[in-house]
């Protein structure tokens, strides 16, 4: 939905004025956040067209110090402005610092400054950096091999089927429609197979055009799975097993063990606590 013309440019009025320090804004907590703010309105501003590398001139940019949603604001402000002195130079060294600060656990994609990057006021935090890094990179050829993790790793941060904010439900919807776009714009057809020697299975796209699954039985000894598309288009495969690959049924009696023990621990403590805070009437037994 496109914003009215008068309203919008009343907008982009407003944020130039605060990145000029003609608006300022006073609030019961102060937080040293001034660069940051102004990032993400010049960010903004460039996304139209309307930002000017003269707004930098009075900051002093080290991304390396600032938190993962700035050091984004930062990429996208120098892939905008052409003008921008160093452009290049300036971006390898942000690019560097996001691709320092991934950390995926399994497939999970976090960040290694997450805790310090949930800058709730701002409207910003993990889920929301996860996937403005695959915005960002998204046309960059440099980043081809990596999209299909990112996109990976910023879904698993989901529960129960949804980011954990509003804002960043907004942005996963645009950024899987612009992966979309690039990724999978031509339908998909012919026959896809998986083989896990000795076993073979192998899905027809016309008779199943939105995908299915295949089921193959795990083997007694090593071998390679091997997967491959005879037709058009690029189809996604994922591959899931009951057990996570570094355990055995016997990790997981113990770890569902140890799971109890701490439940049981922590009734015996809320029981303990409760005692102290209500002890019984002198003049009861």
């Amino acid at each position: 939905m496109a914003i009215p013309g008068k309203i919008k440019e009343d907008m982009e009025n407003a944020l130039k004025a605060f990145i000029e320090g003609k608006i300022r804004r006073y609030g019961p907590i102060q937080r040293p956040d001034l660069n940051i703010r102004k990032l993400a309105a010049i960010e903004a501003l460039a996304k139209n067209g309307h930002a000017s590398a003269s707004y930098i001139d009075s900051m002093k940019i080290e991304p390396d110090l600032l938190p993962t949603s700035a050091v984004l604001d930062w990429i996208g402000i120098i892939q905008r402005l052409k003008d921008l002195p160093n452009r290049q130079q300036k971006m390898s060294a942000a690019e560097q610092v996001i691709r320092a600060r991934l950390n995926f656990q399994g497939t999970r994609m976090g960040f290694s400054t997450e805790k310090t990057d949930n800058l709730w006021w701002l409207m910003t935090g993990g889920d929301i950096n996860s996937i403005r890094t695959i915005i960002a990179f998204l046309k960059d050829d440099r980043w081809k091999e990596d999209m299909p993790r990112l996109l990976r790793g910023a879904v698993d941060r989901q529960n129960n089927g949804r980011w954990n904010t509003t804002t960043a439900n907004a942005w996963g919807t645009i950024m899987l429609k612009k992966f979309s776009e690039s990724f999978e714009a031509e339908k998909i057809s012919g026959i896809s197979n998986i083989e896990l020697v000795p076993h073979k299975q192998s899905l027809d796209w016309e008779k199943l055009p939105s995908g299915g699954m295949l089921s193959i039985k795990w083997p007694k000894s090593k071998t390679v799975l091997n997967v491959s598309h005879d037709g058009k288009g690029r189809p996604w495969a994922v591959s899931y097993t009951h057990l996570r690959a570094h355990e055995t049924v016997l990790d997981l009696v113990c770890r569902l063990l140890l799971e109890k023990k701490k439940e049981e621990q922590k009734q015996l403590r809320y029981k303990a606590k409760w005692k102290k805070l209500n002890p019984p009437h002198p003049h009861t037994k």
